[in-house]
C-alpha cells in the first residue's frame, strides 16, 4: 500500500494491520452462462446410463432445478404429451419455499414476453406483405401485357393464362389491409421457446 494511502487510512485501523480490504468495491452480479446446444449434446453423449441421460435432458428441456427433477414422480410425467408437472412439495422442515413463487413469476414474465414476440412477428410479416403489394401489382400488369402480346402473335398462352390467373388470386390475398384487422391467433409457447425468454429474465 502506498505511504500516502496508508497515512490517510491510519486512523481507521488505529495503526494495526488490516487483514482485509478497507474499501469494498461493488462488483456487478454476473448472470450464469447458458450452455450451447453442442455443449449440451456433449454432456448427453458422455452419459453412460440412460438414467443420467434422462436427468440431464429433463434439466435442459424443462429448465427445472436439480432438486425438482430428483423429486419427480411417475404421475408427474406425461410421455405422450411430452409434458411434466413440477409439483409443490414440503421441505424437510415442513415449510414451503418462496422459490416456487419466484419461479412462477419469472415463468409468467417469460410467457408474456413470448406471446408479445409472436404478435410482433405477425406485425412485421404484415408490413413485409404490405410493402410487397405495389411490386406484385406492377408485375401483374406487366404479366397481363406480355400474355396479351403473345396471344396477339398467335402463341399458345394456355399455360401462361393459368399462371396469370393464379398470380392474380395470390396478389388479391397478399394485402393485409384487405383481410380481418385483428390481433393474431396466439399459440402457447413450447418449452424450448419459453426457455429462451426465461434466460432473458435471468432465470436459468
Amino acid at each position: 500500500m502506498p505511504a500516502v494511502v496508508a497515512a490517510f487510512l491510519h486512523h481507521i485501523s488505529k495503526g494495526a494491520p488490516v487483514a482485509r480490504r478497507t474499501i469494498a468495491l461493488k462488483v456487478p452480479r454476473k448472470l450464469p452462462r447458458v450452455l450451447t446446444t453442442a455443449e449440451v449434446q456433449a454432456i448427453l453423449d458422455a452419459c453412460e446410463h440412460l438414467r443420467d441421460r434422462l436427468l440431464f435432458a429433463v434439466l435442459y428441456d424443462s429448465g427445472c432445478r436439480i432438486g425438482e427433477a430428483l423429486g419427480l414422480r411417475h404421475e408427474d410425467l406425461a410421455a405422450a404429451e411430452r409434458e411434466l408437472t413440477i409439483c409443490r412439495r414440503d421441505n424437510d422442515n415442513g415449510a414451503r419455499s418462496d422459490e416456487e413463487r419466484r419461479r412462477q413469476a419469472a415463468t409468467e414474465q417469460a410467457r408474456a414476453a413470448c406471446l408479445e414476440a409472436q404478435r410482433a412477428e405477425h406485425f412485421h410479416e404484415q408490413v413485409r406483405r404490405w410493402r410487397l403489394v405495389p411490386q406484385a401489382a406492377a408485375f401483374l400488369d406487366a404479366l397481363r401485357a406480355e400474355v396479351a402480346d403473345r396471344a396477339a402473335a398467335g402463341d399458345d398462352v394456355a399455360a401462361a393464362q393459368q399462371w396469370l390467373t393464379w398470380a392474380e388470386q395470390y396478389v388479391a390475398g397478399l394485402d393485409p389491409l384487405r383481410g380481418d384487422l385483428r390481433l393474431p391467433d396466439i399459440t402457447e409457447p413450447t418449452l424450448q421457446r419459453l426457455q429462451t425468454f426465461l434466460r432473458d429474465t435471468g432465470r436459468p
